[in-house]
């Protein structure tokens, strides 16, 4: 039986202005998260393996499909890749 290399894809995104508009508090109380007005916007993708080898992108602003297939040919491009057979 072969085998295969599994690798997990995952990405988040960072930025100052917060989007959550509530936080759990004791009740009667207020709190005030400070917003910033510049809404920039940094996203973290990533590829990692049962090794931990790790194979990061960072970019800042808007992602879209196009985005995300590009760091996925680049990722494919990286890899190391071995042959798989089912012999």
């Amino acid at each position: 039986m072969g085998t295969c290399e599994v690798w997990y894809f995952d990405i988040t995104g960072f930025c100052l202005t917060p989007y959550i508009p509530y936080a759990w508090q004791p009740i009667g109380s207020v709190i005030e998260i400070p917003a910033s007005t510049h809404r920039r916007r940094l996203n973290v993708f990533g590829f990692l393996n049962r090794h931990n080898e790790l194979y990061p992108y960072v970019i800042e602003g808007k992602v879209d499909t196009a985005t995300i297939v590009e760091c996925f040919e680049q990722f494919s491009r990286q890899v190391k890749k071995t042959g798989f057979s089912d012999t």
